[in-house]
């Protein structure tokens, strides 16, 4: 039996899932967006905003919680996307992450659908 330690990048590739949508792209997670993962978060979005006009849907779905590194991680990343003409949109954030995004005011400057596929669908407007 063979057995390796997973690099850095393997096993943020496990956490964090892409997939594309014509020019959008669907990003996932399982983890908390909290301090302790941001950095994984951070690799991942900036790879997908390396492109003109990024455009991306975070479905929070699985995500079980956020704390204030993660709000203040969506709001940097949401403003990075816009200077490059692009937008960073939520999908299915369950209870708490939208009670956190509503109670620290996230909420009104972050774009929120209920569906991801609304979410992405809202890129064509």
């Amino acid at each position: 039996m063979v057995s390796r330690a997973c690099s850095k990048e393997e096993s943020r590739r496990r956490m964090y899932q892409e997939a594309k949508q014509g020019a959008v792209v669907v990003v996932s997670n399982d983890e908390p967006l909290d301090r302790a993962h941001i950095e994984d978060a951070r690799a991942v979005f900036e790879r997908c905003g390396g492109v003109a006009a990024p455009m991306a849907v975070f479905d929070l779905s699985a995500v079980p919680f956020m704390d204030s590194a993660g709000l203040e991680f969506l709001l940097e990343t949401h403003e990075q996307y816009q200077q490059h003409g692009g937008e960073l949109k939520l999908a299915a954030p369950n209870s708490i992450c939208l009670d956190a995004l509503r109670v620290t005011g996230v909420a009104g400057k972050l774009e929120i659908h209920e569906q991801t596929g609304t979410a992405v669908r809202s890129f064509l407007r």
